[in-house]
């Protein structure tokens, strides 16, 4: 080759390839899209037709299976799927595994989120609208423009969702410890816990822990096997071993939650409330500790309420939920039960409630 030639031609080569560079930059910058004025849509269909119109039993378990055909771009390019429900304005998506030809739904995993999500009501009939989208993508993984995404016709499929179950609450708590029926459990000094009003799975109750050097625990029944010193998180206490432990003396308020694994142990907040004390505002009007004790004065004539108050327990102003009031000289507390019977008082009168004996006085 001329010399000449070789030099001139060894000058461009840079050039050469930097033209190149800005070829495959400007490819990958704007890739050829596919022609979506031509593109066919996928074709969605149930597997079974005859679960168009479904009632959920969680206790049948089953599915939903559906398949498509694919949507057609006239060319050749990697589509990813993805399977959207829709009601009531609201919607669920189903991503699908690329190259994948149909997708199961458990009908029990769906059940909740038709009614937590779609806000269909449990018991009731309601329609749910099905449908398949295909994105095309480069090969990179990317989307393409979103205007590429093609979306079959709406199949709707009628749904009767199922009452998700109850959790399973015990029925009833029990407190044991060295100060609480010195560990035995035929002891009447065991601690036999109040349910708060309707609220299944909270149990409280209120007592004077002497000595913080006293261990305790609860179980469900009153036997061994299965007690607990926690039910995941504590509050207000410490676990050693397999019992609980109070930091220092004093009057405290026990809530066991099962709803939300927490034991929380905190200082007791009792309040009157109504006629007797003056007005029917909440948090007016507390007791006060006295030597392991609670002490209140009536400020008026008229029918004792008395209530515990606990953030923790959730109950809001909903104080008769955790209400208690003395008859016959003995703690009566409301638990699950109807507004309870009349207990006057006069005004003067000295309230005192002694949570570990279970007795009350009016004087």
């Amino acid at each position: 080759m001329n010399k000449q030639y070789f030099k001139v031609w060894w000058l461009l080569l840079p050039a050469l390839l930097m033209g190149l560079s800005a070829c495959e930059r400007s490819n990958a910058d704007n890739p050829v899209l596919p022609n979506v004025s031509e593109a066919k849509a996928p074709v969605l269909r149930l597997v079974n037709q005859a679960q168009s119109d479904i009632v959920i039993a969680l206790d049948r378990p089953g599915e939903l299976e559906f398949t498509w055909d694919n949507a057609e771009y006239g060319t050749q390019i990697p589509l990813d799927y993805t399977l959207t429900a829709t009601a009531n304005e609201q919607s669920i998506s189903f991503p699908i595994t690329r190259g994948e030809k149909k997708i199961s739904i458990p009908l029990i995993e769906f059940n909740e989120r038709v009614i937590k999500t779609l806000g269909l009501t449990a018991g009731e009939k309601g329609s749910i609208d099905f449908t398949l989208s295909a994105t095309p993508q480069l090969e990179s993984g990317s989307p393409v423009l979103k205007d590429a995404v093609v979306t079959s016709q709406p199949l709707t499929i009628n749904f009767t969702p199922a009452k998700p179950a109850e959790p399973e609450y015990p029925e009833a708590v029990y407190m044991i410890g060295q100060e609480f029926g010195g560990w035995n459990w035929d002891s009447e000094g065991v601690v036999e816990m109040t349910p708060i009003h309707r609220l299944p799975g909270k149990f409280w109750a209120i007592r004077y822990f002497a000595d913080p050097a006293n261990r305790f625990k609860w179980n469900t029944e009153k036997k061994w096997g299965g007690d607990f010193a926690t039910l995941g998180t504590e509050v207000g206490y410490t676990v050693d071993g397999s019992d609980a432990l109070v930091a220092q003396s004093g009057i405290y308020l026990v809530l066991v939650d099962f709803t939300a694994k927490t034991i929380t142990i905190e200082p007791a907040q009792v309040f009157g409330i109504g006629d007797a004390f003056g007005s029917w505002e909440a948090g007016k009007y507390p007791f006060k500790a006295v030597n392991g004790k609670m002490t209140a004065t009536a400020a008026d004539d008229g029918n004792l309420r008395i209530y515990a108050s606990s953030e923790a327990a959730g109950i809001g102003g909903d104080w008769w939920k955790m209400e208690f009031v003395i008859l016959d000289g003995k703690i009566a507390y409301r638990g699950n039960g109807d507004d309870q019977p009349a207990a006057p008082v006069t005004a003067g009168q000295v309230i005192t409630l002694d949570f570990n004996a279970g007795t009350g006085t009016i004087n």
